[in-house]
């Protein structure tokens, strides 16, 4: 499927996660939501003093709360469908501390090619109005818990920029040969300079600038 988010951004937050995909799976799930309820659970009282005051023990909650601020339904099927296994688990995840009954269908479709990754997905509609499964009630009560301590951060929307689509695709192309024939004629510094106009502009600058800068749609010139 075509993402609907421009994957830089969408798969941006996976790269600096605190911990890995990998524990998100059917072995790792119980021991890691312990890990963060534990964490939360004893220095709680700093959450509400975030930003201004950073708890170490309270990273995952920060970045789990950072990725939630950019997390809707077209991430979550991005995640899920357009990519692999690791990112799918981080869909489900995000999707269970953050349930909305419209992702139900979408979880249900992914969780038969997700066999190592099927409790946190079954947590997920269990989130979104399933019933719980028996074997994962502690499993959803500390998912609970963290949702509550979650609620104690600043929730402000983080945008992402929208995949390409087919004319800014075929713009990219033309501005790639372009940038070649600059660095060809007038060497790496003018060609430099030309990388940050236009589309590869738009796309080639960080995440944190393209937010910084207004986090604005691409006007093409």
């Amino acid at each position: 499927m075509t993402p609907r988010y421009f994957a830089g951004d969408a798969l941006g937050f996976i790269s600096i996660a605190p911990f890995q995909t990998l524990q998100i799976s059917n072995g790792g799930i119980l021991r890691l939501l312990k890990t963060i309820h534990h964490g939360g659970s004893t220095y709680r009282k700093f959450l509400s003093l975030y930003p201004e005051v950073r708890c170490e023990p309270l990273d995952s909650l920060y970045f789990l709360r950072t990725s939630l601020n950019a997390f809707d339904r077209s991430l979550l099927h991005d995640l899920l469908f357009c990519y692999g296994w690791r990112e799918s688990n981080w869909g489900a995840l995000l999707a269970a501390l953050a349930p909305a009954p419209e992702y139900r269908a979408m979880l249900e479709d992914r969780r038969p090619s997700l066999p190592y990754a099927s409790r946190i997905v079954d947590l997920a509609l269990a989130a979104c109005g399933h019933p719980v499964p028996e074997q994962l009630v502690e499993h959803q009560h500390l998912l609970t818990s963290i949702r509550s301590m979650l609620d104690e951060l600043p929730a402000a929307r983080i945008p992402l920029r929208p995949s390409l689509n087919a004319a800014m695709e075929s713009q990219y192309i033309r501005e790639a040969e372009h940038i070649r024939n600059i660095y060809r004629m007038h060497g790496t510094d003018a060609a430099k300079k030309q990388m940050t106009q236009g589309v590869i502009g738009y796309y080639g600058m960080s995440h944190r600038l393209w937010v910084a800068n207004g986090g604005r749609a691409y006007q093409p010139k």
